[in-house]
């Protein structure tokens, strides 16, 4: 799967990579560069199957994580107040969600995909614009939730 997304997301203009599995990482996993924020840092997006799901769905059926950190890490002393901003941006999304693990603050989507791989591709690739679009809208509002922006 993550091939024939590495060659659509290309096609589309977005530069991609497979990263093969690691001890840190088990699985293989695409990553996404994605246009820099409005203060030209750096993000990326990585593209992982989530494995041994299958006996819990349908056949033909998988679930693929869309995760993008944002390029900006969180301020402790801060948490209480960007907890608050992440769920009302939440709230307002259409797609996935802001979150916060082990200081990383990110947007993370998870797709379920089925059979038909062309569908599939358009879904990724659609959703990944998309997912730009919202880090450009509302990363700002996340930083300045912390007084760093």
């Amino acid at each position: 799967m993550l091939p024939e997304l590495e060659s659509l997301l290309r096609a589309a203009g977005f530069e991609a990579q497979r990263i093969p599995a690691s001890e840190a990482a088990p699985i293989e996993q695409l990553v996404v560069l994605l246009p820099p924020d409005t203060k030209g840092r750096e993000r990326n997006l990585w593209v992982t199957p989530l494995p041994h799901l299958e006996a819990d769905l349908e056949p033909g059926l998988s679930l693929l994580q869309l995760l993008a950190p944002l390029p900006f890490q969180l301020k402790i002393q801060m948490e209480s107040q960007l907890d608050r901003t992440i769920l009302q941006l939440n709230n307002e999304l259409a797609i996935g969600g802001f979150g916060l693990r082990d200081g990383v603050i990110f947007y993370r989507e998870v797709l379920m995909l089925g059979p038909d791989q062309t569908t599939n591709g358009r879904i990724v690739v659609e959703t990944i614009g998309l997912m730009n679009f919202l880090l450009d809208q509302f990363s700002s509002a996340i930083e300045d939730a912390q007084g760093t922006g």
